[in-house]
């Protein structure tokens, strides 16, 4: 599966990469490992994540379908961040109102167990993932129960439950 996923893990994994410190070494342990899992939205029905971090990546090219199956995945201890860009749509099905990220947004709008960030337009790739690494990462694990979801239409404003950070 790996080989003919690999067009479409490679920007991901870019990312990841990244994120590590351009340690490629450290990457490819964490998948060998199983610490860090990348899958194809296909494979996750019937699963049930518990105790980790989930990341979904282009949430505004899912339908509110397939949120509702992601979200529904979540398990015992788990967080989930789900990111994109509603200009940036390439699903014909969906629309800057009906995509998946959106549908999520409106849905956990009022909820006290998750938050949303806008990232305003104009600000820098540093700046957009130091207010992620911050207000995200290092904070979500003080929830119990959080939803996430960052829609990077965006220097980064934020609301998480409890509490607001802009960046």
């Amino acid at each position: 599966m790996n080989e003919k996923m690999l067009p479409w893990l490679m920007p991901i994994q870019d990312n990841m990469q990244f994120i590590l410190g351009n340690d490629r070494a450290k990457l490819r342990s964490y998948l060998e490992t199983g610490e860090i899992e990348i899958e194809a939205l296909t494979y996750i029905r019937g699963r049930s994540i518990s105790n980790a971090f989930v990341i979904i990546d282009e949430a505004q090219n899912l339908t509110a379908h397939e949120v509702k199956t992601i979200i529904t995945r979540i398990g015992e201890n788990t967080k989930i961040v789900l990111t994109g860009d509603i200009e940036q749509i390439d699903n014909i099905y969906t629309n800057e109102t009906s995509n998946g990220l959106a549908y999520a947004v409106e849905r956990f709008k009022n909820s006290e167990l998750s938050g949303h960030i806008t990232f305003k337009k104009g600000g820098t790739f540093q700046d957009c993932y130091s207010c992620f690494e911050d207000t995200i990462i290092r904070r979500c694990y003080d929830y119990s129960d959080d939803v996430l979801v960052v829609d990077d239409n965006s220097t980064c404003r934020g609301a998480i439950p409890k509490n607001q950070y802009i960046c």
